[in-house]
């Protein structure tokens, strides 16, 4: 984890620095981001989004993870651009959640989501033809026994 904030050291924004928390609070933002694209690539139903919480992180949520207070956060001189980036990687999780939404919202869950009056029909359909692949096997096996047996016993059989 610590290689990932030394790759991403030479990529900082103009606002972070090394001489207030504004680089903790940096290093909280880009770790929730990674959790919460985590959380939104192992979730795809529109249900497991309901709360915003589980996709999106609040700057008080940034601050507790940084480890420092909100009010610390918000007095920093370059709060503006803190919070602008802030926005930024929220709106991007909110797109990536409804990216990874309508990839599956087309997908078929098989049956379930057919109602009940098309599950019926469907299943007295597939009975009715099943009756009669039964007919029919058993009148190709009686048409091959009976094209077995000898003529004296068909004789007798079918007087």
């Amino acid at each position: 984890m610590i290689d990932y904030f030394e790759d991403k050291a030479d990529e900082k924004p103009d606002w972070v620095s090394d001489k207030n928390c504004s680089i903790k609070i940096y290093k909280a933002f880009l770790v929730l981001e990674e959790e919460k694209r985590d959380f939104i690539n192992r979730h795809r139903l529109k249900g497991d989004f309901k709360k915003k919480k589980s996709y999106t992180f609040s700057m008080r949520e940034a601050s507790t993870k940084a480890g420092i207070k909100h009010t610390n956060v918000t007095s920093l001189s370059r709060f503006d651009d803190i919070k602008t980036f802030f926005e930024q990687i929220n709106l991007q999780l909110a797109k990536e959640k409804e990216e990874r939404l309508k990839k599956f919202s087309g997908r078929s869950r098989g049956k379930y989501e057919s109602s009940k009056g098309e599950l019926v029909e469907e299943i007295s359909k597939v009975k009715k033809e099943n009756k009669g692949l039964e007919k029919k096997d058993v009148e190709a096996q009686l048409n091959a026994l009976i094209s077995k047996m000898r003529p004296e016993i068909k004789k007798l059989l079918f007087i």
